[in-house]
């Protein structure tokens, strides 16, 4: 039972990112899963229950990821900039952030979905904090908010560009942007 609630989980994590959150049907993960959609009910109480889970899963894996390029670089803040401004990132949104995937749909969702939301969106801002320079907590903190609105903005806008250099265009400068004026710091 436990097994299938994964392989759910991890297909709606992906599939929303990709396909957004109305895009997807309880029928479509459950046959994804191998599953009937009847037995969607013995492991969530309602497609909320699994957007908001299944966002609480994107955001593990998108912190995670960043701790790891912060533990692996020498100029951490940087490493995680570019890898999200990335042309990787633009076409693998089942790949990627939520907030940049799902966000505006999230917004309207209900409490649950907002909730983890709003706390997976507390845990990237954690990375970035421990990884921009600053000289107090609180320059820090407000360094990662304006780093990860401008990921975020970024990455929505270069998806709604209808060419490869428009969107390349908000994705590099945004990118050099942040890595310029929010001085990172470095590994010695």
């Amino acid at each position: 039972m436990a097994s299938h609630r994964e392989r759910i989980l991890k297909s709606a994590a992906r599939r929303f990112r990709k396909e957004g959150t109305s895009g997807v049907s309880v029928a479509d993960l459950m046959k994804d899963a191998g599953l009937t959609h009847g037995g969607f009910y013995n492991h969530f109480t309602s497609k909320q229950e699994l957007i908001a889970l299944a966002a609480q899963s994107a955001f593990d894996q998108t912190a995670g990821r960043w701790t790891g390029l912060a533990e692996q670089s020498h100029s951490p803040f940087e490493a995680i900039v570019r890898s999200y401004l990335s042309g990787r990132h633009l076409l693998e949104p089942e790949n990627g952030c939520a907030v940049a995937a799902i966000g505006p749909e999230a917004a309207r969702l209900g409490v649950d979905v907002r909730a983890s939301m709003s706390e997976g969106i507390q845990a990237l801002l954690a990375v970035l904090e421990a990884n921009v320079s600053g000289r107090t907590k609180d320059e820090r903190r407000k360094s990662a908010i304006v780093a990860l609105s401008g990921m975020v903005g970024a990455m929505v806008l270069a998806r709604c560009c209808d060419s490869k250099t428009g969107a390349e265009e908000f994705l590099n400068t945004v990118s050099d942007a942040l890595t310029s004026t929010h001085n990172t710091r470095t590994k010695p």
